[in-house]
Parts: structure tokens; sequence; C-alpha cells
């Protein structure tokens, strides 16, 4: 019987360690490679489509409730649902030019799910997720996505196209939502009226914020308590009407837009019909900012 060395049977086994070793990942590469999750650069809204884009539609599938922002001559304006689409406020510029911005940027698209069975559980169904679709003056719809509501909270989101069935996650830091405080300009002087004027006097005025928005209107014989008008020296000027609600106020602004804007930016502007709160420290201010007018 041939004997081996203590040398040999070292050789044998480690040569037996090292065929089962390549036996074990030959088996498993394709399952690591089938784990790897898809990546791909791609952004929502095509750069090319951007300035086509005249209107977003945002809705929250869960609740119904909706905005609508439209861009008209130069200036966006916003309707929402809570006013079944009836009142128009100014839009805050940059925060629309920002979503618009973000959305035509490519992201890393990471695969999350293939299936539509996995739409539920991600938040990106018909029933519970936040759908924006960017829509031209065609009007044709240029985009659709299907935002995982949960997922907004963060810097990441999960979101679904009308391209196929799969989910994918990226990076998006900014959070459409279908509430309208979040478009709404809060400056009681908006931008847009007031762009290109001379700063009034103490600045004061121009410096104003409102509050919430609500949706009363007073019956017509109700006459306002305070009538403020207020000229913003590039031929724009602005008439609030005032109605005291128990310990607060509500503002119903009308405002008149230079000669020189363009028609359709024009008639935007001064289409704007909507309400809002304010303190009393605000209403002060405001009376303040009107001295010798």
């Amino acid at each position: 019987m041939k004997r081996y060395t203590g040398r040999q049977l070292a050789l044998f086994f480690y040569g037996f360690d090292a065929i089962l070793l390549l036996v074990v990942i030959f088996l498993f590469l394709p399952f690591s490679r089938k784990n790897k999750a898809e990546t791909h650069r791609d952004y929502f809204l095509s750069p090319q489509d951007v300035h086509s884009v005249t209107v977003i539609k945002i809705r929250d599938c869960s609740t119904g409730n909706r905005v609508v922002l439209s861009r008209k001559g130069t200036v966006w304006t916003g309707t929402d649902s809570y006013s079944n689409e009836t009142l128009n406020w100014p839009c805050s510029q940059g925060k629309v030019e920002k979503f618009l911005d973000l959305a035509s940027q490519k992201h890393q698209w990471t695969l999350k799910a293939e299936k539509v069975s996995s739409w539920k559980n991600l938040g990106v169904d018909k029933r519970d997720c936040i759908e924006v679709d960017f829509v031209s003056s065609d009007p044709r719809t240029l985009a659709v996505v299907f935002l995982g509501k949960n997922s907004l909270d963060g810097d990441d989101v999960i979101f679904r196209t009308e391209e196929n069935s799969r989910v994918w996650q990226c990076s998006f830091p900014f959070s459409p939502s279908a509430e309208p405080e979040a478009w709404c300009e809060t400056a009681i002087a908006p931008g847009a009226l007031v762009e290109g004027s001379e700063a009034d006097g103490s600045g004061i005025f121009t410096g104003l914020t409102r509050g919430r928005l609500v949706y009363l209107t007073p019956g017509n014989h109700i006459v306002p308590d305070y009538k403020i008008r207020k000229n913003f020296g590039n031929g724009s000027s602005a008439v609030y009407s005032i109605y005291r609600k128990e310990d607060s106020y509500i503002v119903i602004p009308k405002f008149t837009a230079p000669a020189h804007f363009d028609g359709e930016t024009k008639a935007a502007i001064e289409e704007c019909d909507y309400r809002y709160g304010i303190s009393d420290l605000t209403l002060e201010r405001m009376l303040s900012g009107t001295k010798g007018e």
C-alpha cells in the first residue's frame, strides 16, 4: 500500500479545497449578478420639453386633493380642489421653476421592483401615490410620474412612470405637494406683481407675508372693515379688502398689473382671486406701509 508523506497529503487537501471554492464561486456567481440592482441615469421630464410645459397637475390619489399650476405669459398661477378650482392664486415663481429644473435633470435611477404586484407596498399605485402630469398647451401630456407618497419626506423618492410596470428609486430633493400652501406665493405683494418696482419708503409693506389660505366668501352686503390701496412704483397696484373674523382678519386682494406687461401676463395677475388670514400685527404694518398714499 502506497504511503503518502505529510506534505503530499497537505497538497492534496489544499488542492481539494481550491477546487471546492471554485465550484462554489461558479454556482453562486449568477445569483450575485442577479441580485445586483439595475441602475441608469434618467429624468422625469425631457429637457427638450421643459419650455413646452404650460400646466402641472399634482394629485394626491389617497385624498383626492389636487393643485393645478398654469403658466400664463411669464407668470405661474395656481388653483386647487378646495375651491373646486374656482379661485386662482399667484404661485411662488421660484419654486415652480426649481421643480421643473430638477424634473428635467438626470438622476441615478435604481430598480426597486419589476411587477405590478409591488405597487401597493411601495405606494405607487393609483390609490396611494402622488401623481404629477406635465402638460403642454396643445394640450399634450409630456410626462407622467407616480410618486410614492410615503417616500417624499426624505431625499430619496420611490416612483414609476407610465412607460412600464417597473418601480424605481432616486435622489430627488423636492417634494411636489398636492396642497396649495406649498405653491402659493407667501408675500402679500407677489413678486410677479412688484418686479422692477422701487422699495417703498420703509420697505415694511413689501416684506410682509400672508397667513394660511382660507375659503370663505363674504356676502355682498358685508362691507370690509378696512380697504387698503397700495401703489408699488412700477405701475402696479393692489387693493386689499380686509374683514375682521374673531381674533384675526381675512384679506381679499385685487391686483392691477403694469401697463407694460404683456397681455397674457397682465390678465393672469389681475384674474387672481384668493383670500388668506393675517394677524393684528400684520394689519398694523400694512396700514403703516401705506401712509401718505
